[in-house]
């Protein structure tokens, strides 16, 4: 599992950051939903909360919350490092 993490999770965040620079919100919620699962793995409750109403917002073209997300993304990425 750990293994797993420490390959996908980078992959998974530089295609999310990719789909955000080129407005293509439908893959980026998509990719939300992904990562979430991630976040979920690894125990951080509110994180995942954000996750899901982060992606809704990506659905409707609103990127509300993409800050404090990116933020959870990097802390989860210096974790895994770690690991």
């Amino acid at each position: 599992m750990i293994a797993i993490l420490k390959k996908e999770l980078p992959e998974e965040i530089a295609v999310y950051k990719s789909q955000m620079q080129n407005n293509n919100w439908q893959e980026a919620a998509q990719s939300v939903h992904k990562l979430k699962h991630k976040v979920s793995i690894l125990g951080l409750e509110k994180s995942y909360y954000l996750a899901e109403t982060y992606e809704e917002n990506l659905k409707n073209k609103v990127s509300t919350f993409q800050n404090e997300f990116e933020i959870v993304l990097e802390a989860m990425l210096n974790f895994v490092q770690t690991l």
